[in-house]
């Protein structure tokens, strides 16, 4: 809820911008692959990268085209690499200097 959040209006809706963007693009791009699952999360234009991949180029992938699509100042890219099995789901995490504090992601 905008009133209980401590960033502007105009940041929100920048970070929701980015996370729409960036699930789009994820998706069109390394969630076609049946082993990948990558999620965005932005706060205060951090993009926070975690899910799982089987390969680092499909990690790395993931990334830049982060970096090239969506306006950010960081990404934080926690990716696992998990080669073969089952992809565990998780739900959002935080950003790893406590920027997302307290916001459970989207």
């Amino acid at each position: 809820m905008a009133v209980l959040d401590r960033r502007s209006i105009g940041a929100q809706t920048e970070d929701e911008t980015i996370e729409l963007r960036g699930a789009r693009v994820l998706n069109e791009s390394v969630n076609k692959d049946p082993m990948a699952s990558v999620a965005i999360t932005s706060f205060n234009r951090r993009a926070l990268l975690t899910g799982q991949v089987p390969t680092e180029e499909m990690r790395a992938q993931a990334e830049e085209i982060v970096r090239t699509r969506c306006p950010h100042q960081d990404i934080y890219n926690e990716v696992e690499i998990k080669a073969g099995g089952r992809l565990r789901r998780q739900r959002p995490g935080f950003f790893p200097d406590g920027a997302g504090e307290g916001r459970s992601g989207a």
